[in-house]
């Protein structure tokens, strides 16, 4: 069961405290990418990834749909902690407070990579994705998701679970798409929210 929760609900109507996909019919992440770039492409918005965990599938998904050109700008494959402070700027001491694994990490991510690319919005992820836990003892199935845009930044954290990796990589990126398509006003995608959201406080 996949659990989602964001530290800054009231910018995400619909999404209140831990969520579950269990049950909600979510689109495949190359759906979730077009749908995204052709809402970038309506609002004239370039876009730039930093991935640890999905180590640059997310920017290959974006790279696929027509106008992807216009609007990805590139990405960022910070694998291990010494590439996320040499590339996106995160701190030492975030990473000895916190960890890889964390919404403050995600955040600071997304801030680098929007940053260092100019792209008016990042969307960053962090995570385990198996097949083991991390060295500082996140289990398999924590992920972190970051966005920066428009000044804002935004974490959304997702327990999906000890599921096989191309299964956490493909939850991980239809996240990522789902927090930014939400962060950019798009109806569908609040709706799916606030019914994952509603089915979660029922259950």
């Amino acid at each position: 069961m996949a659990h989602l929760s964001a530290d800054e609900p009231a910018a995400l109507p619909g999404l209140e405290g831990p969520v579950s996909f269990a049950g909600i019919d979510i689109e495949a992440a190359d759906r979730l990418a077009e749908r995204l770039v052709a809402l970038a492409l309506e609002r004239e918005l370039t876009i730039a990834t930093a991935e640890s965990c999905t180590a640059g599938l997310m920017a290959h998904t974006l790279s696929q749909p027509i106008g992807s050109a216009s609007v990805l700008v590139g990405g960022f494959v910070t694998y291990t902690k010494a590439a996320k402070r040499r590339m996106l700027d995160v701190s030492a001491e975030l990473f000895a407070r916190s960890g890889a694994v964390d919404p403050e990490v995600a955040k600071a991510m997304a801030a680098g990579a929007a940053s260092r690319s100019g792209a008016d919005c990042a969307i960053a992820l962090t995570g385990v994705t198996g097949p083991t836990g991390d060295e500082d003892g996140n289990p398999v199935g924590r992920v972190f998701v970051g966005l920066a845009i428009e000044r804002r930044l935004f974490a959304l954290h997702c327990a999906f679970g000890a599921l096989a990796p191309d299964a956490l990589n493909h939850l991980a990126m239809q996240a990522a798409f789902l927090l930014a398509l939400a962060s950019l006003g798009d109806s569908h995608v609040a709706e799916t929210l606030a019914r994952a959201s509603a089915a979660s406080r029922v259950a």
